[in-house]
């Protein structure tokens, strides 16, 4: 279970890579979030039903509220390298839903989720943009 970012240490981040530190200050993330992203191997999504099957686990996940499972899809989504032409729109409802949450009224293991959503966000916001540039 995660905590609020607001009950870490502030020494947490600061123990961390200078790049993972700045990851974890630009998008006010908790020291568990970032180690997180860490532990998460880095992937490649090349097609479109890569992410398609991506999208229905983590719609399945968090209608179930398994937020273990919502936060290890998160990581793979944010560490992945998607190809430019692969379609990711699908998943923007699934991650706003998440992201727009207010974190300090959701369950502390589900705050987590919300603070990853948010960085995810941030990544398909700037894919769409590079397909944008492509047309």
């Amino acid at each position: 279970m995660l905590a609020p970012a607001t009950s870490e240490p502030s020494t947490g981040l600061a123990t961390l890579p200078d790049a993972w530190q700045e990851i974890g200050a630009l998008h006010a993330l908790a020291y568990q979030d970032v180690l997180l992203l860490m532990s998460c191997r880095e992937a490649h999504l090349t097609e479109n039903w890569q992410a398609v099957i991506v999208r229905c686990k983590l719609e399945e996940a968090c209608a179930s509220g398994t937020f273990a499972s919502v936060e290890e899809l998160l990581c793979f989504l944010i560490r992945a390298h998607v190809e430019p032409h692969v379609d990711l729109g699908g998943l923007g409802a699934v991650v706003m839903e998440m992201a727009l949450r207010d974190e300090a009224r959701v369950r502390p293991e589900e705050a987590g989720c919300v603070r990853l959503s948010r960085v995810l966000a941030v990544k398909l916001d700037h894919q769409l943009c590079v397909q944008s540039e492509r047309l």
